[in-house]
């Protein structure tokens, strides 16, 4: 009787833990840890849709299961340990949901709970508990990738942004950032997590602020205008925290706000055409420039942050209009506090959706071949030892390093 009742009692104990688990333990995502260093996310792109697929060093290419045709899955982006990858898909009900592959056990799960858009989901070094940053619906949500759920960001509620709430019915985002743009493209956390970066678009073009989400006198601050342009592109550095911009068609991001002495005749005279800056996480409102560009020649796009902050690349090309760069090649440049060393060429011809590798000593790009087909390549980040890893497998972009490192 003694033997049964303790049988009993862990019996009893048994289900009390395993009812515990299943209330408690919104994910369960075995193993938790997956060997991805050397691996590249990619996007192939298919007759009737595309897939993402993980290319292995020696140009093995592993797709992700589920995948239905006509599906499109986009924008890869590893979790910052590289042990799961997320990206975007239609894949499951028509509607783009966040999706999680975890490499070690090829298991693919959808992981955005409601119904939306989710597109160019972010990490920051401030992210301990790997909670990236997504655009949706226009608006700027925290991701939970454990429970699925996603935390209102940008724009801030009404209550924390009225002076008085019986003022009406004008939205949050009309109040804080109406003559910005009206809605969200990209945001990163900056400066521990005492603001958010982000890239308003509108009417105008788009526009860089910094947002303080230190609330005063219980409001949320208004918004940090950085610069107005045709199209911004930023990266924040996941070792030193600095931001790091790109402009192509300056504009003041403030039509009400422009300096005097760039207005000769009532029209607005922009001081360059086009711009790349640097903002320190410590001095978040002290704009550092690292180039201003007269001309429509030698314009840049899209910086990357190498992993140790020391460099950035980003592409130069010849600026055609909006969203029309003609890529001549991709640059580097050192970043050290205060400024940036002069940017040197590491590879030459148009090249697309580059990134570092987890030690920032190789880099894997995109660069269109025959037939237009898109090629993945590898090379050292001096732009040495050039290797193509997709050359006659199909058609590929999107290339995404794994952040993983030996050892």
């Amino acid at each position: 009787m003694i033997m049964r009742g303790g049988i009993a009692l862990l019996v009893v104990a048994a289900l009390v833990l395993a009812i515990v688990l299943v209330q408690g333990v919104q994910d369960i995502d075995l193993p938790p840890t997956a060997d991805t260093v050397g691996m590249v996310a990619a996007v192939e792109y298919l007759p009737n849709g595309s897939r993402v697929v993980l290319i292995k060093p020696d140009g093995t290419i592993v797709r992700s299961p589920g995948y239905k045709d006509g599906a499109n899955d986009r924008e890869p982006v590893w979790r910052p340990d590289g042990n799961r990858l997320f990206f975007s898909s239609d894949r499951d009900d028509g509607q783009v949901h966040l999706f999680r592959w975890n490499p070690a056990s090829n298991k693919v799960e959808r992981r955005t709970l409601s119904k939306g858009t989710y597109t160019n989901l972010v990490y920051s070094q401030a992210d301990q508990n790997a909670r990236g940053l997504v655009a949706s619906g226009g608006k700027i949500v925290e991701f939970d990738p454990v429970g699925g759920a996603a935390a209102l960001v940008l724009p801030p509620t009404a209550r924390a942004v009225q002076s008085n709430p019986e003022e009406g019915a004008t939205s949050s985002m009309d109040i804080m950032y109406g003559r910005y743009g009206n809605s969200f493209k990209k945001a990163a956390w900056f400066g521990g997590k005492k603001y958010v970066a982000a890239i308003l678009k509108g009417d105008r073009g788009e526009t860089l602020i910094l947002q303080p989400m230190e609330a005063k006198d219980g409001r949320i601050q208004p918004p940090l205008p950085v610069s107005g342009g045709d199209r911004i592109d930023m990266d924040v550095s996941p070792k030193t925290g600095q931001l790091v911009f790109t402009v192509q068609g300056f504009r003041f991001p403030d039509p009400d706000q422009v300096p005097p002495e760039f207005v000769k005749n009532g029209k607005v005279v922009p001081p360059f055409r086009h711009f790349i800056g640097m903002i320190e996480p410590n001095e978040p409102q002290k704009l550092v420039p690292i180039a201003q560009i007269p001309n429509d020649q030698n314009v840049f796009a899209d910086p990357v942050i190498s992993p140790d902050g020391s460099k950035a690349i980003m592409a130069v090309g010849v600026y055609g209009g909006v969203n029309n760069l003609h890529r001549t090649g991709l640059l580097s440049m050192t970043l050290r506090g205060g400024g940036a060393g002069a940017p040197a060429g590491i590879h030459k011809g148009p090249v697309y959706n580059y990134s570092f590798s987890g030690d920032g000593q190789q880099i894997a790009y995109v660069e269109r071949g025959a037939g237009d087909m898109q090629i993945i390549h590898v090379m050292d980040a001096d732009g040495s030892h050039d290797k193509a890893l997709t050359t006659g497998k199909g058609s590929f972009g999107e290339a995404r390093f794994s952040p993983q490192t030996k050892g």
